[in-house]
Order: structure tokens, then sequence, then C-alpha cells
């Protein structure tokens, strides 16, 4: 026999050992994780409306675009991230003229002991690299949302794989 754990009137999980430290109730073998816990008895939950399905569909749309760009970006501070767009005009600068004023990269390269051609090369295909990355991952999103507007029942909705691979 299934046994479900309660939390907050919802089964949120099942075990199929009675366990003496957690309270459980019998569960039968249709039961799921999210059913509901009414009078004593699971029940699935009730269908969501069309806009309740769209709304929850948006959030794991955005939730999974949002997962995949900090990913990129995790190991950079904070303040470095902050620097990128003037990173990036400093190495376009300099890619058109070695001369170029660039004070930020300048001191990074020499603070790093590094050519200052090398450290604008590099900037310029993290740039890139992060552009192209970017372009997937917001080119995904917004197709799932143009599939999300055209989605006219909450099955169509529910259809929509997130999947950002």
């Amino acid at each position: 026999m299934p046994y479900a754990q309660i939390i907050d009137g919802r089964v949120a999980a099942l075990t199929d050992e009675p366990a003496p430290y957690s309270p459980l109730v019998e569960a039968g073998p249709e039961v799921q994780v999210g059913w509901l816990f009414l009078g004593g008895q699971c029940a699935p939950p009730p269908e969501p409306t069309l806009a309740e399905a769209k709304a929850a569909k948006q959030a794991e749309i955005i939730a999974g675009a949002d997962a995949l760009l900090n990913a990129l970006a995790v190991n950079y501070s904070a303040g470095e991230k902050l620097s990128w767009p003037k990173q990036e005009a400093e190495a376009l600068s300099l890619a058109a003229d070695a001369e170029a004023p660039a004070p930020l990269l300048r001191g990074i390269a020499a603070i790093r002991g590094i050519a200052l051609a090398d450290l604008r090369d590099k900037v310029l295909a993290n740039v890139a690299e992060y552009e192209q990355a970017t372009a997937f991952v917001l080119g995904t999103q917004q197709h799932l949302a143009d599939l999300l507007a055209a989605a006219s029942t909450v099955e169509e909705v529910q259809a929509i794989v997130v999947d950002y691979a």
C-alpha cells in the first residue's frame, strides 16, 4: 500500500514504507504528488483555467531562460559583469586603433602582466561567445512564448515542452 506525505493540504511525497517519524496517510496506487488532500481523501487537483495554465507555462519559460543565462556568468563577480559593456567598448576601440584610450583594459592587462592585444582578443572572443549563447537562449525563449501565445486550450499549453537543450 503506498503512503502519502501531506504538506499544506497537498501530497508532497509518496513512499511504499510507512515511517514512524513522519505523518503519512494511506494512498491508492493512482495518487500522484501534487494531488489535494481534502476530507481525509486524496484527489486530483482541478484542471487549471487557460489563463492559469498560460501563466504557469510563462513562468516555466522565463525560469528556464534565467537559469541558463545566469549559468553563463556564474564564474564572474557582479562587479566584473558590470564592467562588460566598458570592456567591450574599449576592446572594439583597440581593434580599430591600437593606441586608443582604454584605461580599464590597459589597467587589467598591466596588473595581470599580459599583452594588451591578448586581453583585447580575449574580451572580443568572450563577447562573441556570450552573444551566441544569449541569442540561442533568447531565441528559444521567444519561440516558446510564440507557441504559448498561439495556444488556445489548456491541452495545447500543457503540450509545450520547455527545453533549452
